[in-house]
Order: C-alpha cells, then sequence, then structure tokens
C-alpha cells in the first residue's frame, strides 16, 4: 500500500539528496594518557573498616604520632568515618590487532592471558600492572618526568627496570608494542618496554653467559 510522498522543500530534498563528507582531524583530538584507566566511587563499609584497621596499625606503629583528644563539648565525629572517594582499575581486553608484528602479538596474547586467569607474582601477589611505578593509593600513575620504573622477576631475582615512555609506532600513530583497546592507556607498552630492556642485556654467571 503506498503512502504520500512527504511534503519537503526544495532546499530540503537537496540536502538530502547531497553527498556529504565528514571528515575528523584525529590530531585534534584530546588525549588523556593514563597508564591503567579507572573509575571513582565512595567507599563501602568493608573499605572504611579496612582503611580504619590499617590507619590504627600504622599509628600504633609509629609510637611518636598521637591522635589529639577531640575538643570539649563538640561532637563526637570522626572525619575518617565518612567514605572518601577511591579509584578502581578498569582491566580492559587487549589489542590483538592484525597490523602488529608478530613479537608483539605473542607477548600481547601473554598479556591478554595472565589478565584472563587473574595471574598475580609468586612473592608479592600483585597483578601485572600494578608491578609499574611510580604508584598513587596502590595503582600506577602518570609520571611527570616520563620516567619508570617496572619490576620483573629474572632469574628467581626481582630487579627493578627503568624505562621512559617513548615507544616505537607504525605510520598512522599507533604503537607497535602491546596496548589495550583504550587508546589511553599506556601499561602494556611499558610492561613490554621494561622486558624487551632486560632480556637485551648479556647475564653472566659463573659457568655460562646468557645473551
Amino acid at each position: 500500500m503506498g503512502g504520500a510522498e512527504p511534503d519537503i522543500s526544495p532546499d530540503q530534498k537537496e540536502l538530502l539528496e547531497k553527498d556529504i563528507k565528514i571528515e575528523v582531524d584525529k590530531t585534534s583530538l584530546p588525549v588523556n594518557p593514563c597508564v591503567i584507566a579507572s573509575m571513582e566511587r565512595l567507599e563501602t563499609e568493608d573499605e572504611i573498616r579496612k582503611r580504619k584497621e590499617d590507619e590504627e596499625k600504622r599509628a600504633a606503629a609509629d609510637k611518636t604520632k598521637k591522635k589529639a583528644p577531640p575538643a570539649k563539648g563538640a561532637p563526637q565525629h570522626d572525619p575518617s568515618d565518612d567514605p572518601q572517594m577511591v579509584q578502581i582499575p578498569i582491566e580492559n581486553s587487549l589489542d590483538l590487532g592484525f597490523s602488529m608484528p608478530v613479537y608483539t602479538k605473542w607477548v600481547t596474547s601473554q598479556f591478554q592471558l595472565t589478565k584472563d586467569r587473574y595471574m598475580v607474582d609468586v612473592a608479592s601477589k600483585e597483578k601485572i600492572w600494578e608491578r609499574i611505578y611510580p604508584q598513587q593509593n596502590g595503582a600506577p600513575v602518570i609520571s611527570p618526568s616520563g620516567k619508570y620504573w617496572v619490576k620483573v622477576r629474572v632469574d628467581g631475582k626481582e630487579r627493578q627496570i627503568e624505562i621512559d615512555d617513548r615507544v616505537p609506532c607504525d605510520y598512522k600513530g599507533k604503537p607497535l608494542f602491546a596496548r589495550t583497546l583504550n587508546i589511553n592507556e599506556i601499561w602494556p607498552q611499558l610492561l613490554m618496554k621494561a622486558l624487551l630492556k632486560v632480556y637485551s642485556y648479556k647475564w653472566y654467571t659463573p659457568t655460562a653467559q646468557f645473551d
């Protein structure tokens, strides 16, 4: 069953028939880099209780620090009882794009496997992204100087590897190192750069040399 054509003006008809191309200058888009993406929320009751217990333990260990008694007549309200804002890391999936070099795909797959199976360091119980410094409230943060430290376990010993935030990119400006689907995150690139730096050294033992 046919219907009447919509009543539109010639200008509107011309606009509908016009081939419009939208070009976006990606270089002008704002970029807010972060080591790992996170979201903010208020503490739960259990988190408040755990935080206060930790604060009491630290205060007990530091005998020189004493809590000031409340003023006379003042309400008995402890500000530490109020929930505080906490940063919750968001573990995004890693990008396994076809344009990556073969060695990067292999490293990326291992990072994804480690994340999916909740693997942690055998001694510290830290996740892989938690071994990047500097940190704030237990999570790695952007270093203003561009310098980072990554804890890597090599030959049974934990080593701190110093790196910077410069990584190789392709002709489109995408990192050639491991990356997540969030283009602002840099923790996979930092971790991969630290691993490449470690394994580019020559390690000497009394009986052998490892290249």
